[in-house]
């Protein structure tokens, strides 16, 4: 950033902080922990509390939430927080929790800092006519999907199943090479599973999901996935033709 737009972004977070003691230094800092596209994918409201998450590193195994209600918005959408080392497949995992919910992903960020911790923000939408107790359930689904206590592919599949969806699968799937490495994008129907479907077959194929911007429009979810390789190096043609293939599979399959 240039020093009038670090300026700029100093000032939003302080503004978004209030109250909150932050030091410039501190959350310079915090910046520089993660990839360029952090910087703009993520508000200063939600930079405030990864910050506040991250001044007391995760241990290997754990796993720390905060649910926030979003400002002006319904009592039922908030902003889902995660932060834990990263492992591969956890971005599913955390959609595949929200399906079984009965909740439904409307945004999401999913960043992971220089030193392999996984920062996660997930805009909920929780089922009509649930309390406030909905969401203290909903993390500790999601402490034992993260331990391997929740068969989620089957019980997704399943839910996708009986719930139904839109008849139609058709599946564009778009591989190129964005600002920040490749990007896999993704157009389809949407239906229930789909974000957990899409993000377990990028998983299968061992890639890391390095940021992730989710769109729903109209019933039809328009989805970018920022990824890298295992090799760390940009995707060959037949890991490409292997993204297609199994993401398409997955969206075709889900609930069948």
């Amino acid at each position: 950033m240039t020093s009038a737009s670090t300026s700029d972004r100093l000032e939003a977070i302080r503004r978004a902080a209030g109250d909150i003691p932050l030091d410039d230094a501190e959350v310079v800092a915090h910046l520089g922990r993660f990839e360029a596209s952090y910087v703009g994918d993520v508000v200063p409201r939600s930079v405030v509390r990864h910050l506040l998450m991250l001044r007391r590193p995760p241990r290997t195994g754990e796993i720390a939430s905060r649910v926030t209600p979003r400002s002006g918005e319904e009592e039922s959408r908030r902003e889902l927080d995660v932060v834990t080392i990263d492992t591969p497949g956890l971005f599913s995992r955390i959609c595949g929790v929200v399906s079984l919910a009965g909740g439904q992903v409307v945004g999401a960020h999913a960043h992971t800092t220089t030193d392999g911790v996984a920062v996660d923000t997930v805009e909920v939408q929780a089922p009509d006519g649930v309390l406030t107790s909905w969401w203290a359930r909903f993390e500790g689904d999601l402490v034992d999907a993260m331990a391997g206590r929740v068969a989620l592919r089957a019980r997704v599949d399943e839910m996708a199943r009986d719930v139904g969806g839109p008849p139609e699968r058709s599946v564009d799937v778009t591989v190129g090479q964005g600002e920040a490495g490749d990007e896999v994008r993704i157009r389809t129907p949407d239906r229930l599973g789909l974000l957990f479907a899409v993000t377990d077959a990028l998983a299968d194929l061992r890639l890391d999901i390095r940021s992730a911007r989710i769109r729903t429009h109209k019933g039809t979810a328009d989805d970018t996935f920022v990824v890298r390789s295992a090799s760390g190096g940009p995707l060959d043609l037949d890991q490409v033709s292997q993204v297609d293939l199994a993401v398409r599979w997955a969206v075709r399959r889900l609930g069948t």
